[in-house]
């Protein structure tokens, strides 16, 4: 099982497309893996920023997600929030958030600011 995560998280063409999309010239490395499990039924997490979260310098961060199970609207698939890598550095907070009953609080007080 870890060889298979493993072979999937460093294969070259998932760090082409990352550096791709990042703008990266130079590549991409793994940083960190891990692995979130949501049963059915479980309350969605909140809109939040990765970032704030790691202590990286240079603070250039690409988090890339998969899924292993089909992914359905009504299943609470992740969502991306247009612009949101614009917002700065000024959204921090506590992981505790990620399951605040209002899945909503961290996107409103980014955009009110």
């Amino acid at each position: 099982c870890d060889n298979t995560f493993r072979s999937l998280v460093t294969h070259p063409s998932l760090g082409e497309l990352v550096a791709k999309l990042a703008g990266w010239t130079s590549g991409a490395r793994l940083a960190q893996d891990q692995v979130w499990a949501k049963p059915p039924g479980a309350p969605p997490l909140v809109f939040h920023r990765d970032s704030p979260y790691f202590m990286f310098s240079p603070p250039h961060v690409m988090t890339v997600w998969i899924a292993l199970d089909d992914m359905h609207p009504h299943l609470g698939p992740l969502e991306y929030v247009k612009g949101s890598h614009r917002w700065g550095d000024g959204r921090v907070g506590s992981s505790n958030q990620f399951f605040n009953a209002d899945s909503k609080t961290l996107l409103r007080s980014a955009v009110a600011r």
